[in-house]
């Protein structure tokens, strides 16, 4: 009996959905900027305030506590209680990423065991699965593909970040007018 062969792509579950050149990119992008507007990190701030909020006191100070950190997807179990202030700065240093404010740096969570930190990333990481799957979401990225003069050989370089393609423009452009524009934020 012979064996099949083995597909390396299908056992590690690789597959490239929707691959389009980057004018038909720009193409799409004038014809529907909202969905090709998207990065990861306006789907999570949008993933978490997807599920509500309630302004709620603590120390005296009204504070947004938004919903999804009261765990409705397991009835509470891995809620987080008391960190309103926290999880506002993580949420503002996600924002402050899609607005391209600020550097860019990763988010380490410090603090004292049983704090909630492991708590908030998973229940950030359950709000992105049920948003994801209730609203229609796209991500998109690029890849640079070289082929030599006669095509018998082509590489694919990849970012392992997997960025948005729209880095690939400038943030800041002069006009032929000498007048400057942030073609990322028109």
């Amino acid at each position: 009996m012979a064996e099949l062969p083995l597909k390396l792509r299908d056992l590690l579950g690789y597959r490239r959905k929707n691959t389009i050149h980057f004018s038909d990119f720009i193409r799409n992008l004038l014809d529907e900027p909202a969905t090709h507007l998207q990065t990861s990190s306006s789907i999570i701030s949008a993933a978490i305030k997807y599920f509500g909020h309630e302004i709620v006191i603590r120390s005296g100070e009204p504070v947004i506590s938004y919903n999804v950190f009261r765990d409705p997807f397991n009835n509470g179990i891995n809620a987080v209680f008391g960190q309103e202030f926290c999880i506002k700065q993580v949420l503002d240093i996600i924002e402050s990423a899609d607005k391209e404010v600020g550097p860019n740096r990763g988010i380490v969570l410090v603090g004292p065991p049983a704090s909630g930190k492991t708590n908030v990333v998973d229940l950030i990481i359950r709000a992105l699965e049920e948003f994801t799957k209730q609203v229609s979401v796209r991500l998109y990225t690029f890849f640079f593909r070289l082929e030599n003069e006669d095509g018998s050989r082509c590489v694919e370089v990849r970012s392992s970040f997997h960025h948005n393609p729209l880095l690939l423009f400038p943030t800041l452009m002069q006009k032929a007018d000498g007048s400057l524009s942030r073609p990322r934020q028109e």
